[in-house]
């Protein structure tokens, strides 16, 4: 008997009657909570030189995959704000010489990265997501270079009529 068990049992040995019986019910409630594994079957192991099979799935049925591309994706977490993956979706619809994979890229093409800079942007303004998890979901991008996009549009939405009217298409939309 291992030491923890041993104390354990010493422990039990010395209780008072009313700490014996709450250490019963203590029992019982776990036997409910726990279910009833049966004892392992003795499996003679595999020859070595013998292929172990292959686990084959069955295949997913079309009506499956149809119901799944129905599906609505969540576009709100359970706090009620928008989650990234949806800003940048909204993002990649307002811009679509853009794609997801261009969000992610290190691309620093003007035509990339001021969408990129405006999902930023909108992730932090939008969400209480910090900035290195925002950069986390931008391609494992560092605090910081979120930290310069919000900076940037945040400027530009102050002198560029056409950007802020975009930025606020996006937030409307998304919210």
């Amino acid at each position: 008997m291992d030491g923890a068990a041993s104390h354990l049992y010493r422990a039990i040995e010395h209780a008072t009657p009313s700490q014996a019986q709450e250490w019963a019910k203590r029992q019982q409630r776990l036997k409910r909570m726990v279910p009833i594994v049966p004892e392992p079957i003795a499996i003679a192991e595999p020859s070595p030189c013998v292929a172990k099979p292959e686990l084959v799935l069955p295949p997913i049925p079309d009506e499956a995959i149809r119901e799944a591309a129905d599906m609505p994706i969540l576009s709100h977490n359970h706090r009620g704000e928008p989650r990234i993956e949806h800003i940048q979706r909204e993002v990649i619809k307002e811009f679509p010489a853009v794609t997801m994979k261009d969000l992610y890229s290190a691309r620093r093409l003007a035509r990339v990265v001021l969408p990129r800079q405006i999902a930023m942007y909108l992730s932090k303004t939008m969400t209480v997501r910090s900035l290195p998890d925002i950069g986390r979901r931008f391609g494992g991008r560092d605090h910081t270079t979120v930290l310069h996009a919000v900076n940037k549009i945040a400027r530009l939405i102050q002198t560029d009529a056409e950007l802020a009217a975009t930025v606020e298409k996006l937030r409307r939309t998304i919210a």
